[in-house]
């Protein structure tokens, strides 16, 4: 199965580019202001899968909820860019 970059839709790489710009800043984001040591330390690609592995269940619940919550035949890249605005705010609540 060959992946050609060219077939995608202007509107899923825009998705693509929210979900992970929001994926990735916002728990950035979350490291650095409690625990800026571990944020000078760490190496990019570790920090970046830490920040990964902080946001990416947060979004994936508010995905799948916003998708429940709204009974309409949705595509995935709607679905996927309002988990993103949903969880930014999520992670900064607390």
């Amino acid at each position: 199965m060959e992946l050609n970059l060219n077939n995608f839709k202007s509107q899923t790489w825009v998705m693509l580019i929210l979900v992970f710009a929001f994926a990735v800043c916002s728990s950035t984001l979350f490291i650095y202001i409690f625990d800026q040591e571990l944020f000078f330390k760490t190496e990019l690609i570790k920090l970046l899968l830490l920040s990964l592995s902080f946001s990416l269940p947060i979004w994936f619940s508010n995905s799948v909820l916003f998708d429940i919550s709204v009974n309409n035949d949705l595509d995935v890249e709607t679905v996927g860019v309002f988990g993103s605005l949903l969880s930014f705010p999520v992670i900064y609540i607390p």
